[in-house]
């Protein structure tokens, strides 16, 4: 069995958390905070901000994501272009980094990179990595106005904003 989450956001209780007995999650374009735990099964995690103290269980993929001030080992998977919150974590995969990713303000839960931040160009080609922010919203007045381009949503246009539903 697999799930596939894709931009959620998960505040103050551990009901925002993800428990799983078996199977296989794969998460996108996430932030998890405020929970005593993230993600307590097999995980294939991209673009993401997971902050608690026990953030995935077993991963397996991690690419461009944050988890501090936490930490994943970068041999429990295959995990590149991360930052990790413990440096003795690092030693294998790509590009991974133990920074302060410099959060605008995680005490106001707002945990997109600061100015400066090195999560702003820690990706494969320079670019952002963590979670890149809630969607903005897309005008539409017919269905076709929101073909996303990816084969794995219906795109819809509802109430003249589009709705990308995963299949």
């Amino acid at each position: 069995q697999a799930l596939e989450i894709d931009r959620i956001s998960g505040v103050d209780g551990s009901d925002k958390a993800m428990s799983m007995t078996g199977g296989l999650v794969t998460v996108r374009n996430s932030l998890i905070f405020s929970s005593g735990t993230g993600i307590r099964g097999t995980a294939r995690v991209y673009n993401s901000t997971i902050t608690p103290s026990a953030p995935i269980a077993t991963p397996q993929i991690v690419q461009e994501s944050i988890i501090w001030s936490s930490s994943v080992p970068t041999c429990n998977g295959d995990i590149d272009y991360t930052i990790v919150g413990n440096s003795a974590d690092l030693g294998c995969g790509t590009g991974n980094l133990s920074v302060n990713p410099q959060f605008t303000n995680s005490a106001q839960c707002d945990y997109r990179p600061a100015a400066g931040s090195p999560a702003l160009t820690a990706g494969p080609t320079g670019g952002r990595i963590g979670w890149l922010g809630f969607p903005s919203a897309t005008a539409c007045t017919i269905d076709a106005n929101c073909n996303d381009g990816n084969a794995c949503t219906i795109d819809t246009c509802a109430l003249g904003v589009c709705d990308f539903r995963i299949i």
